[in-house]
């Protein structure tokens, strides 16, 4: 989530009591047109106006032109933060 979010940005080292200085804010989410996947998982999700739209099936996913490689595999934390959407069948 952190390099999908924020790229290559350089993580800064911070104390327990630097951390505790900030307040929590809402979760962080993917970007849309970003493919997500529950590691350990078989499904694949794409964002969409920050909804998680599940890909019916690998001829649906191969419509859209989507390489595997670009599936981001992440925590199912991160994937259910965003609220499920349709299913997403053939481009047509």
């Amino acid at each position: 989530l952190l390099v999908s979010v924020y790229g290559k940005k350089s993580i800064a080292r911070a104390t327990t009591q630097q951390l505790a200085a900030y307040t929590d804010g809402e979760p962080i989410h993917f970007q849309d047109g970003t493919l997500i996947g529950i590691k350990g998982t078989k499904g694949i999700f794409v964002v969409e106006h920050g909804y998680r739209r599940p890909i019916v099936n690998k001829k649906a996913f191969d419509s859209y032109g989507w390489k595997m490689q670009n599936v981001v595999w992440t925590t199912e934390t991160a994937v259910l933060a965003h609220p499920l959407g349709e299913m997403l069948a053939l481009k047509k």
